[in-house]
C-alpha cells in the first residue's frame, strides 16, 4: 500500500497544464519571429536612387580635386565631375591619428564649380582626405543623403 501512496503523490504533482503549454510556446513563436523580423529588416536596406541609377554607383562617377594650404589654413575644392556634390566629410589625418567629421561651410558643389573653405588644424598634416556626400530618393523616406565611403580623395598638402 506505501507503493501506492507513493504512485498517488507523483501522479499529483503533475506538470504544466496544456493551456499554459500552449501558451508559451505561441508566446516564444512570436518574440522569435519578432527578432528575425527586426534581423531581416536591418539586413535588407532601402534602396536611394539618384538619376535613376542606385546612389552607390552614381559615387563611382564623382569625381574631385583639392588642394590644402599649409599657411592659410585654405583647403580648395573643385568638383571636375558631372555628379552635384550636396556634403562633404573630412579626414584629417595626423601624428596622432585621425579624425572624421562635417566640412563647416560646405553648402555643395554643382558640375564644375569650386569653392575655398578655412579650416584649421593642430599638428603635423600627414594628408587629408576627402569623402563626398550626395543627396538621393528613398522610397521610404523621400531626400536622403548618402557618404560615399568608398570613393574618397586625397588633398594635395602644399
Amino acid at each position: 500500500m506505501n507503493n501506492n501512496k507513493r504512485g498517488d503523490k507523483i501522479k499529483s504533482k503533475g506538470g504544466v497544464s496544456p493551456v499554459i503549454a500552449t501558451v508559451l510556446l505561441i508566446a516564444i513563436v512570436v518574440v522569435m519571429a519578432l527578432i528575425i523580423f527586426i534581423w531581416f529588416k536591418t539586413i535588407v536596406t532601402d534602396k536611394t536612387m539618384k538619376f535613376d541609377q542606385n546612389i552607390e554607383i552614381v559615387c563611382d562617377d564623382v569625381s574631385i580635386s583639392a588642394s590644402y594650404s599649409q599657411d592659410s589654413n585654405n583647403l580648395a575644392i573643385s568638383n571636375d565631375g558631372t555628379i552635384p556634390i550636396n556634403g562633404m566629410k573630412i579626414q584629417i589625418f595626423t601624428e596622432g591619428g585621425h579624425d572624421t567629421e562635417d566640412l563647416e561651410g560646405f553648402e555643395g558643389l554643382g558640375q564644375g564649380e569650386a569653392g575655398e573653405y578655412t579650416i584649421t588644424i593642430e599638428g603635423d598634416i600627414e594628408k587629408i582626405v576627402l569623402i563626398p556626400v550626395l543627396l538621393g530618393i528613398s522610397d521610404n523616406e523621400g531626400e536622403k543623403t548618402f557618404v560615399c565611403n568608398n570613393n574618397e580623395f586625397e588633398a594635395i598638402i602644399e
